[in-house]
């Protein structure tokens, strides 16, 4: 349930957002009081939360870290950008953010691109 569930709600925001740290130990923190949880009010973790995200493989129960699932999905996202050019999520970003080289070599800007208008 916790896979299907809980880890699947933030997986769309999680894909286009960064979202703030703070949020996603909030969210991993949720998670983990829904797995440890019984009907007492003391609520003991018997193993490391890092355990737990291991892979079934080695013994873990395979939940997802939730800082590093977050960056995995924008880097799915700026693959896609990168490898398909002709897309016109691709072609719209490299002509707004950048338009003189490549999105591997792009530098932040200290201000955002004008948007036109006033």
């Amino acid at each position: 349930m916790i896979n299907a569930v809980l880890e699947a709600i933030p997986t769309y925001a999680m894909g286009y957002f960064r979202l703030p740290i703070t949020l996603l130990w909030k969210i991993q923190s949720m998670i983990s009081n829904f797995w440890w949880s019984n009907r007492s009010q003391h609520k003991i973790h018997w193993v490391a939360w890092q355990r737990l995200c291991e892979s079934k493989l080695v013994g873990g129960m395979g939940f997802r870290q939730s800082c590093l699932f977050n960056l995995v999905m924008l880097a799915k996202q700026l693959w896609r950008i990168w490898r398909f050019l002709d897309r016109l999520l691709s072609r719209v970003l490299r002509a707004c953010y950048f338009p003189s080289g490549d999105i591997l070599t792009a530098s932040m800007e200290p201000d955002p691109p004008s948007r036109g208008g006033a």
